[in-house]
């Protein structure tokens, strides 16, 4: 069964060596891992107006253009939506290293894994454009989340995450998509608390910051301080640990 992710050159350090991880995790589990990139999307029919539209919603949120780590998130979805294969398949972000996971799915359903994280999925393409016309069909909605969130936090760029935040109800009303949260998926890892039953972890930049402020070793070799976290750092922490996982199976 085929797992797909989606790879663009955001600015973070050490990018494509956590995707050959991500790979060979997935791999190992007997599943067939596949990186998209934005070659795979650019030549969807929606693509250019996906992109305005996305825009237009942080524009309107926040007076500025969105950025290109968050209009990468979305474009995401679209590229999962490009495939034009009828059967099921698997998505995550490229830090859900797998230790132990081995289920296989035909439901065709997008089914968020990790709740309202949009880290962990299964769908077909058909469920992704779905997903994606509704999506923009509850686009002042998403403005009306945003600016809302802005009020309380001061943030001035948002994502794929905000956006389904937004419509979390309305989308499970109407059965667009469908959520799940399981223990054993997308745990955050700690190195010295390993847990034996977890099939994926997360090795998400939140999960590493806290290992950071959790671990005092780690403050010194990566010279990486309390009370300011640069992220710029903690790339290369993020492949150690992934390395981890992988070598422990």
């Amino acid at each position: 069964m085929k797992i797909y992710t989606y790879y663009e050159d955001v600015g973070f350090k050490k990018q494509l060596e956590l995707t050959e991880v991500w790979k060979e995790s997935w791999r190992k589990q007997g599943f067939d891992p596949v990186v998209l990139t934005k070659s795979d999307v650019e030549n969807h029919f929606f693509y250019n107006e996906f992109c305005d539209k996305i825009n237009d919603i942080n524009r309107q949120a926040t007076n500025k253009n969105i950025n290109h780590y968050c209009l990468s998130c979305c474009i995401r979805w679209l590229a999962y939506a490009n495939l034009k294969k009828q059967e099921t398949f698997y998505v995550s972000d490229y830090d859900i290293i797998n230790k132990n996971f081995t289920s296989k799915t035909t439901e065709t359903k997008l089914h968020f894994r990790d709740s309202c994280c949009p880290c962990f999925a299964s769908g077909n393409s058909e469920a992704f454009m779905k997903y994606i016309h509704f999506l923009l069909q509850q686009k002042q909605t998403i403005i009306n989340w945003c600016l809302q969130e802005k009020e309380k936090t001061k943030r001035t760029n948002y994502h794929d995450q905000d956006f389904l935040l937004a419509i979390e109800n309305q989308g499970l009303e109407e059965n667009v998509f469908k959520m799940s949260r399981s223990p054993d998926l997308c745990k955050m890892y700690f190195p010295t608390t390993k847990e034996k039953n977890i099939k994926l972890y997360h090795l998400s930049h939140n999960n590493i910051s806290q290992v950071i402020k959790r671990y005092k070793k780690y403050n010194k070799i990566f010279n990486v301080e309390d009370s300011h976290i640069d992220y710029s750092n903690l790339e290369e922490i993020r492949v150690i640990l992934a390395k981890a996982i992988l070598n422990d199976n």
